[in-house]
């Protein structure tokens, strides 16, 4: 996970899912070998906000970590139909 040019970087599918739960914004989707590196806004509190996650500190409902989760595959499959266009 990086930190660049205001934006958080992460290769970690559920961690951008919560983010997304949290209202952060996806800017940028990059490919990552067989993955992809998901690129949020940053701000101050974001990493407080990953580090609850990662010592499950943390809730989120789960119909909205669902549709979280159905908007990045979305996401992913336009991406690699260049269907999405970073911002």
């Amino acid at each position: 996970m990086t930190a660049q040019n205001n934006t958080m970087n992460t290769a970690d599918f559920y961690l951008s899912a919560f983010l997304l739960t949290q209202g952060y914004n996806l800017v940028r989707l990059e490919a990552l070998d067989n993955r992809k590196l998901f690129c949020f806004e940053s701000n101050d509190k974001i990493r407080v906000i990953k580090n609850e996650y990662y010592t499950l500190q943390t809730t989120v409902e789960p119909n909205a970590f669902k549709a979280a989760i159905k908007q990045l595959k979305a996401r992913i499959v336009e991406f690699d139909e260049g269907r999405w266009h970073n911002s």
